[in-house]
């Protein structure tokens, strides 16, 4: 079996915008065999009863049982097969998350934990078909319940510390100077006291995106906050998270969110 944790993750970076979908799922045999490409959201599941077996791109597995909490990521591709029958509680999940790439990520809980794990998977399946007023409001909020009992004394088998180390000073640089414009991989590496071809060969390893793409997208979630204040132009917000132009800054917005800032702050009722 393949580690139960592939990268380090900071769920505290997880960001649930909207659920798509809840999947109440029962696979009526033994040993079906199914594959999915490049999925379009992320996933959160946990089986009630039986196991399934998911293999990333990589052949690196991963178990899914009763203990078990798998959070999949959007955009991976995999192949599942089902070990012993019982029902899946699958939750289609439409967030941002500026963290480290990855596949799969499994938390293996212990008994009381995985009790509350079932309870909120339920909830969250009971309130989706109800569809009672508030129930999306609740049905995230059981979602972060969900995290916090996941990550509550989970068994990581395999944690990049080393690595996450030498790169902390120019992951706190960035995230404290994003108005800085001049930032730079060589400025970074310095930080990091590394090479240039090190440092963003160990940036892309753990984070799987370059350190400048990183930087991209930490500007962008800041500028995403900043538009929802009362006070603050987008002339304003384009300075404050390091791009020179509003032109730059519209088109690196549109590219990570899909919508310009104009259409943003139109979304967000300030338009």
């Amino acid at each position: 079996m393949g580690s139960m944790v592939k990268n380090t993750i900071d769920l505290n970076n997880f960001v649930v915008r909207d659920i798509f979908a809840v999947n109440d799922i029962n696979h009526k045999q033994v040993g079906k065999v199914g594959t999915r490409k490049n999925r379009p959201f992320f996933s959160l599941a946990m089986k009630m009863e039986g196991k399934t077996i998911y293999k990333d791109e990589k052949g690196e597995s991963f178990l899914a049982d009763k203990d078990t909490v798998i959070l999949i990521s959007k955009g991976s591709s995999y192949r599942w097969t089902c070990k012993e029958l019982g029902e899946c509680i699958m939750v289609e999940i439409v967030a941002d998350y500026p963290g480290p790439a990855f596949s799969f990520m499994a938390f293996k809980l212990n008994e009381k934990n995985s009790l509350e794990a079932h309870k909120l998977f339920n909830s969250i399946n009971r309130r989706w078909k109800e569809r009672k007023e508030g129930y999306m409001y609740r049905c995230k909020s059981d979602i972060y319940k969900i995290f916090a009992t996941a990550t509550a004394n989970q068994e990581k088998i395999y944690t990049p510390k080393s690595m996450a180390k030498v790169l902390q000073p120019a992951i706190d640089y960035m995230t404290l100077n994003l108005a800085d414009a001049t930032i730079s991989n060589q400025d970074l590496a310095t930080l990091c006291n590394v090479s240039v071809v090190y440092f963003r060969k160990l940036f892309d390893r753990l984070y799987g995106v370059s350190p400048i793409k990183y930087l991209r997208m930490l500007r962008i979630e800041k500028a995403k906050e900043l538009l929802v204040s009362d006070y603050l132009s987008i002339s304003d917000i384009a300075s404050m998270t390091g791009f020179n132009t509003i032109f730059t800054f519209s088109r690196a917005f549109k590219n990570e969110v899909g919508l310009s800032p104009k259409n943003y702050l139109d979304k967000m009722g300030r338009g």
